[in-house]
């Protein structure tokens, strides 16, 4: 193999895998001041109210305080409203705890019940479940609603009706709505529930007392959406428009306030692993997008909607707030499987994943599982590995031949490369054999990687909880890094070892960097997920009893 195909294949895998790494440690990751991102008052963007009024005789109020109310129950109230400020509403459902406020039906908390924020350094504390909209509402309004580009939840009077639990079994849904007096106009909310998906689904009502123009907008914001020791701390603003996906995370980027037009599929707050998105049922929303005081914020809008006193205007809203799992991600009514990226190469990691699902669906552990997915792809790729061994071989054998062409064509550039042509076809070598089966191989190994890397059934997936023999957390969570380095070291070593068995031509240069990448990825893989070393770590395994078996056969 030519020293720059070498250097080129080492270049590469240390940009694919030691990116991450290394901006993390070098600091380039770090996150803006809020201060550099605060949105200044008059400045436009999705949290900024205009000078347009919402209604002839609307009040505004803090978010959670007392308001004053108009006076005279507006059309489309109940006869028997009652006022929300202060009002907490619990949905309980199998899979998650809902909390809304009364005053405008804002989200202040929603936490996943089937997973929990937890380190694998220490499981002595009980562990405190997902919550995807914790430290938002100090901040922002979850699920808010805005007319004309003003806060629904401060500037109107808010009434609820109904109970302030509501729990769902199996199979059931509720509904909550909410009202509000705007002034000249009034506006409901009902807000439905599917116990068996994280689907939320909004029907709104505005009915005017005159005609006029409206913008009507939703709104969902996160804080960051990453656990303390994901190996990719990101949260992103992601969507799919015009069919096309796109995702935003740099955060000065997002501070300036973002406008993404309409043709919108969904659009949302995500990290690997969670996602909270809305769905919009037609194409004629926009969507903003800003990053302010820590908070992602994601409006859908739609401006210039003409309301007659006589016919009120409905509109209609889906929500996701949920894993990043396949199959709840199927349960919406868009294709929210989009916000699994898999890259270039998604055509070979999805069929990796359910692979994956499939050998744990027997084994029942995904650590096992991610093992016979390893030996199933060497199997495979055992043919393109058998013919890169023997041209290395190969390549070995003619190397004195080699050196004395080199000898004595020195002068003569095209004679030399004639002669080696020449003893290539005498000894039914391809210079290139021992190459191209690695490069072949390489969008494998990077869809493996990313498969890995993203798929959310890895989450605090265990292999061997405990280190043999001790009490001592081990590889309890797969989608972090091992916390005694001790997979990292065993990857590094059989990397070494199989280098040391891999016939070299004699190139010392080459031969130098091939048993340094060894240390160079096991310092990379010290932080990996737990899930990817083990992987790398079986696959060196399974090349090194190749090799020996080979060797055997000569």
């Amino acid at each position: 193999m030519e020293k720059r195909t070498i250097i080129g294949i080492v270049l590469c895998m240390l940009v694919l895998f030691g990116w991450n790494p290394l901006s993390e440690f070098m600091g380039w990751r770090t996150r803006p001041n809020p201060q550099t991102t605060q949105q200044q008052d008059g400045q436009p963007g999705i949290l900024a109210e205009d000078v347009r009024p919402m209604g002839q005789n609307a009040v505004p109020a803090d978010p959670f305080g007392q308001s004053a109310h108009p006076g005279d129950i507006a059309p489309g109230f109940p006869a028997e409203s009652s006022q929300a400020d202060g009002k907490v509403i619990t949905v309980d459902t199998p899979l998650y705890r809902a909390k809304f406020s009364g005053r405008g039906g804002i989200l202040l908390s929603f936490e996943l019940k089937l997973y929990t924020v937890r380190t694998h350094f220490d499981k002595s504390e009980p562990a405190a479940q997902v919550n995807l909209v914790a430290g938002t509402v100090a901040q922002a309004a979850p699920l808010g609603i805005l007319i004309n580009n003003q806060h629904s939840w401060r500037n109107a009077a808010w009434s609820y009706t109904g109970s302030e639990r509501v729990e769902l079994g199996a199979n059931q849904k509720e509904s909550l709505t909410f009202w509000a007096d705007l002034g000249s106009m009034t506006l409901q909310r009902t807000i439905t529930f599917d116990a068996d998906t994280y689907v939320l689904q909004e029907k709104v009502e505005l009915r005017s007392r005159v005609a006029q123009a409206v913008s009507l907008g939703y709104s969902v914001s996160t804080a960051d959406l990453s656990g303390p020791e994901d190996y990719q701390k990101i949260t992103m603003v992601a969507r799919v428009q015009g069919g096309e996906y796109n995702e935003e995370s740099d955060r000065s980027t997002l501070g300036n306030g973002q406008s993404y037009g309409t043709n919108l599929t969904w659009g949302g707050n995500m990290s690997n692993y969670f996602l909270a998105a809305m769905m919009p049922p037609d194409p004629g929303f926009r969507m903003d997008a800003r990053f302010q005081n820590e908070i992602f914020t994601v409006a859908m809008k739609r401006d210039n909607i003409s309301v007659a006193p006589e016919t009120p205007l409905q509109s209609s809203m889906n929500y996701y707030f949920g894993p990043k799992r396949v199959s709840d991600l199927q349960a919406a009514p868009a294709d929210l499987t989009t916000s699994i990226d898999y890259g270039w190469f998604a055509a070979i990691s999805r069929p990796l994943v359910a692979l994956l699902l499939f050998f744990n669906s027997f084994a029942g552990n995904y650590g096992i599982s991610i093992i016979a997915l390893t030996i199933l792809v060497k199997l495979l790729l055992w043919p393109l590995s058998y013919k890169s061994y023997k041209s290395m071989q190969g390549m070995k054998l003619i190397q004195p031949h080699m050196q004395k062409l080199r000898e004595k064509y020195k002068g003569d550039k095209e004679r030399l490369n004639a002669e080696m042509m020449q003893l290539y076809k005498t000894y039914k070598i391809n210079p290139m054999g021992g190459c191209l089966p690695i490069v072949m191989q390489l969008p494998i190994f990077i869809a493996l990687y990313k498969a890995l890397l993203y798929a959310f059934e890895l989450r605090q997936a265990s292999f061997i909880p405990y280190l043999p023999f001790t009490d001592k957390v081990w590889l309890a969570d797969l989608s972090l890094s091992d916390p005694y380095y001790i997979t990292p070291v065993l990857m590094g070593a059989t990397m070494f070892i199989q280098q040391k068995m891999t016939p070299t031509t004699g190139d010392s240069t080459q031969a130098k960097i091939m048993l340094f990448m060894p240390i160079v990825f096991t310092f990379m893989f010290l932080n990996f997920p737990s899930g990817l070393v083990v992987y790398w770590l079986i696959s060196n395994i399974f090349s090194i009893a190749q090799q020996r078996w080979q060797l055997r056969q000569k």
